[in-house]
């Protein structure tokens, strides 16, 4: 049986290249196709303007060019609510969620850890900090201590991303209230009972609530994993757990497409 295309878009600081390990174990299952949010990657500029809006259409307009007949379309976190406000159309034949970030609501984030994330993204999204700090010597030093990740992935972060982009984009997160919209098609929610980022119980609820289709897959992996590899990935999102994942998608098939 020929494999099905999937299209995956990431989350907040990440890009393909970070995400490589995760691609490569994919494509054992899946024709990916990732594509990269405007100012995650050298290969992709900035937007002048960074809203859901902008986000969505940029994603729509780059599926639109892959001309693919039909395609699951996957969205890491922030990812899936881009790809929950992109205007859908029939070929999209379903839609993966993987850790998914609705809106504001959804951050498990204590109010006083949340008002200062909030004042930092508000004064560099709104200055030309960014532009002065970013990569600098002093900023990769403090942006390694304070994620804790390796040398190499902070480096690939600065190197790749956009620093007016982060912080705009950080900022979008944290403000953004606004209902998550649901499409009718087959959902698959992949998620950790134990995320230390966002709201398991009202992100399950909301899922429930809303989709009609949802296979859900329970998964101890970490929201920001420190590990990379497809190896991890492989371990995480076993052989059985894709292979539950295929069958409930062709069933989901054979019901709306009857022999």
């Amino acid at each position: 049986m020929r494999k099905k295309d999937l299209v995956i878009v990431h989350s907040f600081y990440a890009n393909s290249i970070l995400l490589k390990g995760l691609i490569e174990y994919l494509n054992e299952y899946f024709n990916v196709y990732f594509i990269d949010l405007p100012g995650f990657s050298q290969s992709s500029p900035p937007l002048t303007q960074i809203t859901l809006e902008s986000y969505s259409q940029y994603i729509k307009e780059k599926i639109d060019e892959l001309a693919l007949e039909n395609y699951l379309i996957c969205g890491i976190s922030f990812g899936f609510s881009i790809i929950s406000n992109m205007k859908h159309d029939f070929k999209c034949q379903g839609i993966i969620a993987i850790f998914p970030y609705i809106n504001s609501k959804c951050l498990k984030l204590k109010p006083i850890k949340k008002a200062f994330y909030s004042m930092v993204v508000n004064i560099m999204a709104s200055s030309s900090l960014p532009q002065k700090i970013w990569g600098t010597h002093s900023f990769r030093k403090f942006a390694r201590f304070y994620s804790r990740y390796p040398k190499e992935r902070v480096d690939v972060i600065i190197d790749e991303m956009d620093g007016t982009t982060f912080f705009q984009a950080g900022k979008l997160i944290l403000h953004n209230h606004l209902p998550c919209p649901f499409h009718d098609v087959p959902y698959v929610l992949i998620i950790n009972e134990n995320d230390n980022t966002i709201r398991y119980e009202y992100i399950l609820e909301l899922f429930k609530n809303n989709i009609e289709n949802l296979f859900i897959l329970n998964t101890n992996l970490d929201h920001y994993p420190e590990i990379l590899t497809k190896d991890y990935f492989k371990r995480h999102f076993t052989e059985n757990n894709m292979n539950s994942i295929l069958q409930f998608l062709n069933v989901c098939d054979s019901q709306k497409n009857p022999a």
